[in-house]
């Protein structure tokens, strides 16, 4: 091979990551691959509606949002493992971004537009993080303040899946007093058949979720699926429809012709787009970086928000909502064994079948059965176990996260997590500029060794000498502490 060729090929590989680990997969590594992607479009499929729901489009375009998006990651992405598509967290923020420019009950074309227009504006931001190595932005969006913010934010979404659960109609709202002060007046309302539907199918989903941890012969087993697959067919057999149980309705097949964005409205979206950015890579990086310091290969941050970016850019001209790397199928995806992302390929190709054939069959699930699926998704993301150990190691870190949790819960979701990342960047500066020194003392001779006499009582000054530690960088913002 001459030495141009092998430069192409290096370039090539570079751009697309994908084409340097092919080569070096083996025959069962391949298979692992094309189990891996079949068993990940199995829980896609049920996912990818709930999530819809969740950021009220209609479902089929989080089947749509399922398809090209996972290819273009496929070719694109750095994580051979991680499964990209409709999210939880991204689908809550995109429902609370959209809510106020357009009702999505009243005006569900100008809805599903501006989903993909948020769409396409996180994907360039991402893409010009990539462009510009800005990936180092998205640190100052500590741990306790994502933490604070998952929690608060996984508690908002079950509590607007409470509509679905109980049948009747609540006005939209992502403050949590807001939706109590709705849902007690109206409780009377509740439909019964939909709530005892409900309530079997969280008992199902986490019934399923003990069993499958201790039996490892069921840890493949489709739960949500499978619950769909009965609840459809019941549906059809006893009516529900005509019982008064709200279904999903008609799905079109088909994948969707290339269409405009709404672009009049990208300034009103401007801040939920780089909220939403933010977290969305966030989300993905941690999952991809988790799984790749096991399987001990390096995952680009660069190239992942390239990757991420073109994602949403080209999905959202084909009615897309906004995606990125999902714990939870990642995870699944993983233990299948997924060795490449030919896996991701395996994925977009079984739920593009679905869309182009299989489609009219969800017709009749009943919405309380994707309430349920998504109540019992989220409820893994609610951590008070982070709580109790700050209590214990770092009270800075434990007012951050309630930060975020209470802002969160009851200002907004995205004004919860601006003003947790608002206050997380003063801290970053108040140790900047106010940083922590030490005197040092000597606890040992030969060689010399000097420690903080504060931590290390038995340190013995030096005579005639001060020695100070100042544990920061000195600039003029703190060098009046000198």
């Amino acid at each position: 091979m001459s030495p141009e060729a092998g430069e192409s090929q290096n370039l090539l590989a570079k751009v697309f990551p994908v084409l340097g680990v092919v080569p070096t997969l083996s025959r069962e590594d391949l298979q692992g691959d094309v189990v891996a992607g079949l068993t990940t479009a199995v829980m896609i499929v049920p996912q990818g509606m709930a999530y819809a729901a969740l950021a009220a489009v209609r479902p089929e375009i989080g089947l749509y949002s399922a398809v090209l998006p996972v290819v273009i990651y496929g070719l694109l992405g750095t994580s051979r493992q991680l499964a990209v598509g409709p999210v939880a967290m991204v689908s809550l923020l995109t429902s609370a971004g959209l809510g106020k420019f357009a009702d999505p009950t009243t005006e569900p074309e100008k809805y599903a537009e501006l989903a993909s227009l948020l769409a396409f504006m996180l994907g360039v931001i991402q893409t010009a993080m990539g462009v510009f190595r800005l990936d180092f932005l998205v640190r100052f969006l500590s741990h306790p303040v994502l933490s604070g913010f998952t929690s608060a934010a996984a508690i908002v979404i079950g509590l607007s899946q409470l509509k679905d659960l109980f049948g009747f109609y609540l006005p939209r709202d992502k403050k949590l007093h807001k939706i109590v002060e709705n849902f007690v007046p109206e409780v009377d309302k509740t439909h019964g058949l939909t709530l005892v539907i409900g309530l079997l199918s969280i008992a199902f989903l986490l019934a399923a979720r003990k069993i499958k941890r201790k039996v490892k012969v069921l840890k493949r087993f489709p739960d949500a699926l499978f619950l769909i697959v009965v609840t459809i067919v019941v549906s059809e057999l006893g009516d529900l429809k005509g019982e008064g149980v709200k279904i999903v309705g008609d799905i079109p097949s088909g994948m969707p012709a290339p269409w405009n964005l709404p672009w009049e409205s990208v300034g009103d979206l401007a801040a939920t787009s780089v909220s939403v950015a933010f977290i969305a890579f966030l989300e993905s990086f941690a999952v991809a970086k988790t799984i790749a310091e096991k399987e001990r290969y390096q995952v680009d941050a660069r190239q992942e928000l390239l990757a991420l970016g073109l994602c949403n850019v080209v999905g959202s001209f084909f009615r897309c909502m906004p995606v990125t790397g999902g714990f939870s199928r990642s995870a699944v995806n993983y233990q299948a064994g997924a060795k490449s992302t030919l896996a991701s390929m395996v994925t977009a190709v079984s739920v593009l079948l679905v869309v182009l054939f299989l489609t009219p069959l969800f017709e009749s699930l009943p919405k309380a059965v994707l309430g349920s699926i998504i109540v019992v998704a989220v409820s893994t993301l609610v951590n008070f176990q982070e709580m109790k150990h700050l209590w214990k190691t770092d009270k800075r870190d434990l007012f951050l996260l309630l930060t975020a949790f209470g802002c969160t819960l009851f200002v907004g979701l995205l004004e919860g997590i601006l003003i947790a990342a608002g206050m997380s960047m003063v801290l970053v500066l108040q140790k900047a500029v106010i940083p922590h020194g030490a005197v040092l003392g000597q606890i040992r001779d030969d060689p010399p060794v000097f420690r903080n006499i504060d931590r290390f009582p038995d340190a013995k000054l030096v005579d005639g000498v001060l020695i100070y530690r100042l544990d920061a960088p000195l600039f003029f913002a703190n060098a009046d502490l000198w």
